[in-house]
């Protein structure tokens, strides 16, 4: 093949910033990009920190080099081609078909278990290369790849997820349709269309995005929404992405606290409690707006850069809308998840935005690591931001999935019960559930937690505490702490820059838990974010009868009430 020069895509300043620090992290031995390895938790045995190299980054390499188009750039993409397209499992009959591992280190068979959303994650960046670059692909590599692509899509077919799964419903669904353009497939395209139309009627009814204001999911979409609007052809795909695009837009300014430059909670899934300095970077970049970035926060050091998507802009109503309620306070509710025959699947949030800080709950949720059912940040002088988090947890820091919280709130002020949930896993949603429903864990507590400069703790009456990081605080009164044959007692923790509030089983001892025989547990208490300088408990008061603990708090804005059974029950 003899290289052209010319680009699809007219070479970009974010593009050769990209490759150049690509560069940085090659790997001429392997001919894929060296990093150290951060993963969440899951999926993969492979431990954090090690030197690994990544399957999604190295397509996204192959991207960036293919678009700049030299014949350096050109014999290397063939290298990575070569090196990562034999990974995929091309065998029809295999339940992991059309999929490929993480980690050039860790193949698929030794994943814990394979992430089926490989095949929507290598899969996009596939139909990206083929769809602007398929002319700078040796004839070897460029069946090779079409192959791939055609297998990635179609196992996306046959695992068909439904809407709910919101970034790999989207996602799929453009893998999809520009492979079905690509490769002249119409059941492909055909089934792009439809579960594009049933995606959108899904968030129409329901009220939003099952996963509601999700920073790194959330960009996802967006960026995802962008490269279809690259890609595909058809008027009707195209319309159909135009329509996400928008949404994609709306669920982020709903959220977005512009004087923190953070998204106020709750959050459905994030992995930090901030946006990353990219992830702000990008949103930022689009917004056509600076946010603010606290100082607090830095980059991970080793980790592959992602191939930068030629943005669009927000749309411009939005935008405003975004720059008016910068200057003023107020207090937004949203629906999410709704069920006609299911009251308990309902997901709606409440977030209150003020000046310089801003406060979120959910009505209902369980505290996955994922999560952040309740959430808060404000500026600290100049440059930093605190952050305040509620979950359950174990072993010290572990996010146990099975706890949940509910929560109603007015204003800044918020009424939460925490409880447990059955059917859900240990540290992630589904894939560590005990066959035998049982946990065997230690130091089971719920966490009030408070993270920002010099941020203090004291209980300053009875009953009463105060977690404080610049000019606010946190008033938490504990209210109820019931866990049938087991002692639960509040503590103050303390740690250089954080703080928290602690409702403790046992004294942290071991614990054998299976959440289905557990007869009662319920952890109940008012917070409410107040000026350092004018903290006031509000009145509140409890009942447990009925097998109901019942929590009612005398906000400022009027009563709230919040109510969960103490016996677990499915989420």
């Amino acid at each position: 093949m003899t290289p052209t020069l010319s680009s699809a895509v007219a070479p970009r300043a974010a593009l050769i910033d990209y490759l150049a620090a690509a560069e940085a992290l090659f790997d001429s031995e392997a001919g894929l990009l060296r990093t150290r390895w951060k993963g969440p938790g899951y999926h993969t045995r492979i431990p954090a920190g090690t030197i690994v190299h990544e399957v999604r980054s190295a397509l996204d390499h192959a991207l960036g080099l293919a678009e700049q188009g030299d014949a350096v750039s050109l014999a290397r993409v063939d290298r990575i081609l070569a090196a990562v397209l034999p990974l995929q499992d091309l065998d029809p009959a295999s339940p992991t078909y059309g999929i490929w591992p993480w980690l050039l280190e860790e193949p698929i068979d030794r994943m814990a278990p394979p992430d089926w959303n490989w095949a929507d994650f290598c899969g996009v960046r596939l139909a990206h290369l083929l769809g602007l670059h398929r002319d700078r692909l040796e004839p070897i590599r460029l069946e090779a790849a079409e192959r791939a692509l055609a297998a990635a899509a179609y196992s996306i077919f046959r695992r068909n997820v439904g809407p709910g799964y919101t970034n790999i419903a989207f996602k799929g669904a453009v893998v999809a349709g520009v492979a079905g353009e690509l490769l002249d497939d119409p059941v492909l395209l055909h089934y792009a269309e439809r579960r594009l139309e049933r995606f959108l009627a899904h968030v129409e009814e329901q009220g939003g995005f099952t996963e509601y204001s999700s920073p790194p999911y959330g960009l996802l979409m967006l960026t995802e929404a962008e490269r279809g609007l690259l890609l595909a052809r058809s008027p009707r795909l195209r319309a159909l992405i135009t329509r996400v695009h928008r949404l994609c837009w709306e669920d982020f300014t709903d959220a977005l606290h512009l004087p923190t430059g953070q998204l106020c909670g709750p959050l459905s899934r994030t992995y930090d409690d901030l946006l990353s300095l990219e992830l702000s970077a990008q949103w930022e970049e689009r917004l056509g707006l600076a946010l603010f970035r606290p100082r607090s926060l830095v980059a991970a050091p080793g980790q592959a850069p992602a191939y930068p998507m030629p943005p669009q802009p927000c749309p411009a109503d939005l935008r405003e809308e975004v720059l008016a309620a910068a200057r003023t306070e107020r207090v937004t509710r949203r629906r999410y998840v709704w069920s006609a025959t299911e009251p308990k699947r309902e997901r709606s949030a409440t977030r209150w935005r003020g000046p310089d800080a801003c406060l979120g709950s959910a009505n209902y949720e369980n505290l996955w690591t994922q999560r952040r059912p309740i959430l808060g940040c404000w500026t600290v002088g100049a440059d930093d931001v605190a952050t305040l988090r509620v979950t359950v947890r174990h072993g010290g820091d572990r996010d146990f999935c099975s706890g949940a919280v509910r929560a109603a709130q007015a204003g800044r002020e918020i009424a939460a019960i925490c409880s447990l949930v059955t059917g859900r896993g240990d540290f992630h949603d589904v894939l560590d559930k005990p066959a035998d429903g049982i946990f065997r864990i230690a130091g089971l507590e719920v966490a009030i937690t408070l993270r920002g400069p010099a941020a203090s703790a004291r209980e300053v009456s009875p009953g009463v505490f105060v977690l404080a990081s610049g000019a606010w605080a946190a008033v938490v009164q504990p209210a109820a702490a019931l866990f049938a044959g087991h002692r639960i007692g509040w503590t103050l923790r303390h740690r250089a820059g954080e703080v928290a509030l602690c409702a403790v089983v046992d004294d942290g001892a071991p614990l054998v838990l299976e959440p289905a025989r557990v007869e009662s547990f319920a952890v109940a208490f008012s917070l409410a974010l107040q000026p350092v300088s004018a903290t006031r408990p509000p009145l509140w008061s409890v009942s447990t009868a009925d097998g109901r603990c019942e929590l009612r708090v005398e906000s400022e804005e009027g009563p709230i009430t919040v109510a969960a059974p103490l016996r677990p029950e499915d989420l």
